[in-house]
């Protein structure tokens, strides 16, 4: 008598934990790691998909039998979590409190960029932000898209 039956799920299972790593590495990993990572996967990602076959009828693409018959044995579901305990990886799903603090930190940067490419039209407004004539003038000389942000954060 074996435990199959109870082992049916486990291939799914295994890509759920390693699709929520990957995600983590997207979300939060440094760009370093992230590009070693996606260099490791990538060359077996695009093994399979020369593989698969788009089906007309189901959204999802069949493997061809040659890829069947290549498929060695998969490692155990128990081994996966091992591995990931091993190396203290979290394989937890992620947050909307990881989502939002990631969110906050991925805003801040993208607005220092904004900003630091606004620096030319800043500069040539100098003197009015200076010295303006008038609220209007003052308001005026900051870039449109400054303007925007700080009206729809009073908002």
């Amino acid at each position: 008598i074996g435990c199959e039956e109870h082992h049916v799920a486990d291939t799914s299972t295994q890509l759920e934990i390693i699709g929520r790593w990957f995600i983590r590495i997207a979300k939060f990993g440094e760009d370093k790691f992230k590009n070693k990572t996606l260099a490791a996967i990538a060359p077996s990602i695009f093994q399979i998909l020369q593989k698969i076959r788009p089906t007309k009828h189901t959204s999802e693409p069949t493997i061809s039998e040659s890829v069947s018959e290549e498929i060695s044995d998969v490692p155990s579901l128990f081994m996966l979590h091992v591995g990931m305990q091993l190396k203290q990886i979290n394989i937890q799903a992620i947050t909307r409190e990881d989502l939002k603090d990631q969110f906050c930190q991925d805003l801040g940067k993208q607005f220092a960029l904004k900003l630091w490419k606004s620096r030319i039209e800043l500069t040539l407004n100098k003197n009015q932000l200076q010295n303006p004539q008038s609220i209007d003038e003052y308001v005026s000389s900051f870039p449109s898209w400054l303007m925007n942000f700080f009206y729809a954060f009073l908002t």
